[in-house]
């Protein structure tokens, strides 16, 4: 496999180097969405006959099966993004993940009229999938976490003097806590991303325990 080397940012200029990493980011975003496509249709017609045919689901109504299913996987995914970028935790949301992507494989495999070759094969559009939009969110993520507007240095230097120390904010933060706060709430209010909210709390085992 080819190993490429970072790019030199002193021999590239800035701006080329940044529409190089955005043609990619782009191409990779768009390679990995079709390859995402393409295994959830693999995976919706198997589930699909699989649905009718066992009777399941009336014939009429078996094309919704496989979009319960495996689009349970897309929105859980999301929600765990969701909760990622939100400072929250994600380990519910990707739970469910792997356990609706276990079914859909479960599934497939049963659908397959054959040996363990074809079961194998059948199982793999669900793990595809999974792989898939787990790689496109992390993509996603990446690009929102970088994304960033800096600040004016008179803005820095301003916020500097205004926020108040770690310890100062920390005590803060324990005390709205205890008055039932949401960790979001006393985000907005200190103008801290909740993030720094759970890390403070993080600080008193008891504080966290007891939220």
């Amino acid at each position: 496999m080819t190993e490429f080397s970072p790019i030199d940012g002193n021999a590239t200029p800035r701006n080329t180097r940044d529409a190089i990493v955005s043609g990619l980011s782009k191409a990779s975003a768009l390679l990995v969405l079709l390859l995402a496509l393409g295994a959830f249709f693999l995976s919706y017609e198997s589930l699909r006959d699989l649905a009718a045919n066992s009777g399941a689901a009336a014939p009429k109504q078996a094309w919704m099966f496989p979009l319960v299913i495996d689009g349970s996987i897309m929105v859980f995914s999301l929600s765990a993004l969701r909760a990622s970028l939100s400072g929250e935790r994600s380990h519910w949301h990707m739970a469910l993940v792997i356990v609706v992507t276990l079914m859909s494989v479960g599934l497939n495999a049963a659908h397959a009229n054959g040996g363990w070759l074809a079961r194998t094969m059948a199982a793999m559009p669900p793990l595809l999938l999974f792989f898939a939009f787990e790689s496109l969110m992390k993509q996603v993520a990446a690009n929102l976490g970088t994304a960033t507007t800096p600040m004016p240095p008179m803005a820095v230097t301003k916020a500097k003097q205004v926020e108040p120390a770690a310890g100062s904010r920390r005590e803060k933060v324990i005390e709205m806590r205890a008055k039932g706060l949401s960790r979001n709430a006393i985000a907005r209010q200190l103008g801290v991303s909740a993030a720094t909210i759970r890390r403070d709390l993080s600080l008193s085992g008891e504080i966290v325990r007891a939220a």
